[in-house]
């Protein structure tokens, strides 16, 4: 079987040789920086990205950034967000692994701070729930989109979330920490007046026509976080559950929508824990995947 830094040095080698030696190192100083970059030879062996626009990519990062494998993957995460309509337009990088979006997820304390603008007051968090939890959702027309890291939206299939999470017509109770740990969603910092996190899910209206993606390594982030790109030829990509044990799910990722038309809804799913934290087992996915992927090399 190929390895995956090899591999990545022979596509890359093409279109720079200057600081090829500098990415090695940095890609395989630690665990944490093996995942990033095995994830980088799975997008490329999968043809969800291109060696050039990689390279460009990787090419535009400041040659004093990089004294750590956390700063590299730090100043790789934060290039590519500040410059994601610019440089991933111009380089191609995006994946070119279309779909369409069906279900997007986000967190209660980031959708609370955006959607309070709908009449309900600001510290009213009861008000709040209750009318997430009302027959046929909260209706989102005219709220302000909540893009998350690099102005981007995740995704996942919403039969699929009915299928492993259902019960009839409606979810089960109980199940937000388990739709987080599947979903491969981190811990995030609640506001002051929230003490735990809620999830939220937000339906898409079926008239609603969007260029989303199979997301790449361009798109996820990793510091503490648990992406993972997939090894399928297809046009979704594959989460990674942050404890390592349930199956995987279905995402895709989207640009910020805008204000949100008729048809959008937000429906209560429930307080969450903290998932289990299993990073080893996130570096033995990403082998895992790699080898999967490297039949395509």
């Amino acid at each position: 079987m190929t390895d995956w830094l090899d591999y990545l040095e022979k596509c890359l080698r093409p279109f720079t040789t200057s600081r090829i030696s500098h990415w090695r190192e940095q890609l395989t100083a630690e665990a944490e920086s093996q995942i990033l970059g095995q994830s980088l030879a799975i997008d490329l062996a999968t043809g969800s990205i291109t060696a050039k626009s990689l390279s460009e990519v990787l090419a535009c990062l400041p040659a004093a950034e990089g004294d750590s494998c956390e700063d590299f993957a730090a100043a790789l995460a934060d290039h590519t967000g500040a410059t994601f309509q610019s440089t991933f337009k111009a380089t191609g990088a995006r994946s070119t692994r279309l779909g369409r979006a069906i279900a997007a997820f986000d967190l209660y304390v980031r959708s609370y701070k955006n959607f309070s603008g709908k009449g309900l007051g600001a510290d009213d968090t009861y008000q709040y729930r209750r009318s997430l939890q009302r027959a046929g959702g909260l209706p989102l027309d005219g709220v302000p989109d909540a893009a998350g890291a690099k102005g981007l939206i995740w995704v996942a299939s919403l039969d699929e979330l009915v299928e492993k999470f259902g019960d009839g017509s409606a979810f089960r109770r109980d199940v937000a920490t388990d739709m987080a740990d599947c979903l491969g969603l981190p811990e995030k910092m609640p506001l002051p007046d929230v003490l735990t996190a809620e999830l939220v899910l937000i339906t898409y209206p079926t008239s609603v026509s969007l260029e989303v993606w199979k997301p790449t390594s361009l798109d996820g982030y990793y510091i503490g976080g648990y992406y993972l790109s997939s090894e399928e030829r297809s046009s979704w990509g594959k989460t990674h559950p942050c404890s390592g044990q349930p199956a995987s799910m279905r995402e895709r990722v989207h640009r910020s929508i805008g204000a949100l038309s008729t048809g959008y809804r937000a429906w209560y799913i429930g307080s969450m824990k903290k998932p289990s934290d299993n990073r080893l087992g996130l570096l033995k996915a990403a082998e895992a995947r790699w080898r999967s992927a490297a039949r395509y090399v």
